[in-house]
């Protein structure tokens, strides 16, 4: 069955959870963060996948969401590039291979937005400042080339995507494409993060040709649920994988039972009431616990 014959299927998927929150201290204070651990201990990489299909966890993201090329070349001098992103694909490869059970597995080629890279909170308020879109191109062009090129990798995922102009540029890149593709937005209350009304934002995102989903990650489920119903009206299948409901402030992370009051079961039943939810995971501070009890949700309430 392929990604998007399972997209098709009533049960929503489920994707994995963060890579950040079960890293060694070095590589999550690190500026490249899983890309880092890429590099200086791939097994941990390949451990936390195994861990998330042991779960229950339908399809893995790559740890590729931080991987720029003029980051690794700062950090990583000795380091080729394309080899880097690559490892990436060949350790959730491995996992998969390893742990599947006889389950089928999918593998997201992750793509974090031009504001990842900054180090300065850009993907949540897209500001970009002066960047051209030939140079948004050129920042995304190797690492997604080598993604849509690999079969390993059966979808693209666009994750915390705050600016329009990075919705166009994306949305050209992937026409010129065969991978499938879904869009998660970084978002504000009633906007996208750089203040894009809804309709011109979505409206933007709809003219992929292999755009398979739309959605929202790395904000709370409440947020989400609120989110999702906005999208749902567009008709596009959704995608949408929430934070813990922790809420980092001061330097640290506050208790998610001071956030969230929903339960996992309370969440995804609220998806499914909103309908056409078709890949449900976890962000930020979310672990392959949150997958296992996100994965009993959806087989109660399916």
């Amino acid at each position: 069955m392929s990604i998007i014959d399972r997209i098709s299927s009533s049960k929503p998927i489920l994707l994995d959870g963060a890579l950040g929150t079960l890293l060694s201290q070095e590589s999550q204070s690190h500026a490249l963060w899983s890309t880092h651990a890429v590099v200086v201990e791939p097994r941990t990489i390949e451990s936390i996948h195994e861990e998330y299909i042991q779960n229950g966890a339908e399809l893995l993201l790559t740890s590729t969401y931080q991987t720029s090329e003029a980051n690794v070349k700062k950090w990583f001098k000795d380091e080729d590039y394309s080899e880097v992103v690559k490892r990436s694909v060949d350790l959730a490869y491995e996992a998969k291979m390893k742990c599947n059970g006889g389950r089928q597995v999918f593998i997201a080629g992750s793509v974090g937005p031009f504001g990842a890279s900054l180090a300065n909170g850009a993907e949540y308020t897209g500001d970009y400042g002066n960047i051209t879109d030939e140079e948004l191109v050129e920042f995304h062009r190797k690492r997604l080339d080598i993604l849509c090129d690999d079969r390993r990798v059966d979808i693209i995922a666009w994750e915390t995507v705050p600016s329009l102009q990075e919705v166009r540029v994306l949305t050209r890149m992937m026409n010129e494409r065969e991978k499938p593709y879904y869009l998660s937005f970084s978002v504000k209350e009633d906007t996208l993060a750089d203040g894009t009304p809804l309709d011109e934002f979505v409206t933007e995102s709809l003219k992929g040709k292999n755009l398979t989903c739309i959605g929202v990650n790395c904000l709370g489920s409440s947020s989400s649920l609120h989110w999702l119903s906005k999208l749902r009206p567009f008709g596009k299948p959704l995608v949408v994988y929430p934070n813990s409901g922790e809420i980092y402030r001061n330097g640290k992370w506050e208790d998610a039972a001071k956030v969230e009051a929903l339960s996992w079961v309370d969440y995804v039943e609220q998806l499914h009431a909103i309908g056409n939810v078709k890949i449900i995971g976890g962000c930020c501070r979310t672990t392959p616990k949150t997958i296992n009890a996100i994965g009993e949700a959806i087989n109660k309430v399916w």
